[in-house]
């Protein structure tokens, strides 16, 4: 009874585990079973919400107007009025060759460097999980007995 209770009491976010409680054999759903479980689903819970990936994309961003051709504002928000120019680069008015948003973009797109990184804090438990990544040029395992080939690789 008290067990049913704390497991129907359980916000959404442990719908999974709700699941695998419910997978159980009942002779072992204890209610202190249920809580050496359910401290550890929380661990795990706050485990992952430390666990964080950057990437970092390298770029000077400018505000230019390619109306006036001030740095400090957009285009959209230029008070600039008066302003009559045509690119000899892409035939639009607005801006001169100089100052063309398509010629530029190509020159920017040339020297950006990218670099990306990532970061992983850990709970030292090694689980029987699996992650798939299509993309992966290898695939990696910590129990070699998983595999039913096995070819040690050293790069």
């Amino acid at each position: 009874m008290v067990i049913t209770k704390i497991i129907t009491s359980l916000p959404d976010m442990y719908k999974h585990f709700v699941s695998a409680w419910d997978s159980v054999q009942s002779e072992k759903q204890t209610l202190s079973e249920l809580t050496a479980r359910l401290l550890i689903e929380e661990q795990r819970t706050n485990n992952r919400q430390e666990v964080t990936a950057l990437l970092s994309k390298q770029k000077e961003e400018k505000r230019k107007c390619f109306k006036c051709g001030k740095i400090g504002h957009y285009k959209k928000d230029c008070g600039n009025n008066n302003f009559k120019k045509y690119c000899e680069h892409c035939k639009k008015k607005g801006h001169n060759k100089k100052d063309c948003w398509f010629l530029n973009k190509k020159k920017e797109n040339t020297n950006e460097s990218a670099s990306n990184a990532f970061s992983a804090i850990g709970d030292g438990q090694i689980t029987n999980d699996w992650i798939v990544d299509s993309g992966a040029s290898d695939h990696m395992c910590h129990n070699q007995n998983f595999f039913s080939e096995y070819k040690l690789v050293f790069k």
